[in-house]
């Protein structure tokens, strides 16, 4: 796979889930248009009802019970589970936390602690809300080890995450909480 498809931006993967959230309700919106429910409900029987006793039924059309709406998606979420790393970017070295879809290499896992952490995208009808959080297991990591650049206040909660939960996780924490038992 090329270098430059395994590297994208976190605001591409939100504008792809936002456009694909705007076409499952444009196929929900044309399928229901496409089985013409009115008709449907033209073709059905009156409702009979009797309102008191001894008052003659009444009958409501069917095509009257018609309600012209269709199904739609509220919001769509996706959650990629992977890891925190840092590295050097550009002439100046600059040092950036990059989420990466997959293991990092065992010679990085080496050197630092990587606790398994969650990239959520959310869309909701052109909104689109990105968060770092915690992710509880991780599954079968991704050979292709995708990496997602994520703006500045986003790398900056990456990176609070990161550092929680290596913080929550360490021996020391670990050995505190044993003693107070």
């Amino acid at each position: 796979m090329p270098r430059s498809t395994m590297t994208c931006c976190a605001d591409w993967v939100g504008g792809l889930l936002d456009a694909a959230h705007a076409a499952a309700n444009g196929a929900l919106d044309d399928l229901a248009r496409r089985r013409r429910p009115e008709a449907l409900c033209a073709a059905r029987a009156p409702f009979v009802y009797a309102s008191e006793r001894g008052r003659p039924r009444e009958a409501i059309p069917a095509e009257r019970l018609h309600r012209p709406y269709a199904l739609a998606l509220a919001e769509v979420e996706l959650t990629l589970r992977g890891y925190c790393i840092m590295r050097d970017v550009g002439w100046e070295r600059r040092r950036e936390a990059v989420f990466v879809v997959g293991r990092p290499p065992l010679w990085r896992r080496l050197l630092r602690r990587a606790p398994p952490l969650s990239l959520r995208f959310g869309a909701d009808g052109g909104a689109v809300s990105i968060a770092v959080g915690t992710a509880r297991r991780h599954g079968r990591p991704d050979p292709w080890r995708r990496h997602i650049l994520l703006a500045p206040d986003l790398q900056a909660d990456l990176l609070r995450t990161h550092r929680r939960q290596i913080a929550t996780h360490s021996i020391r924490s670990r050995f505190a909480a044993w003693m107070r038992t």
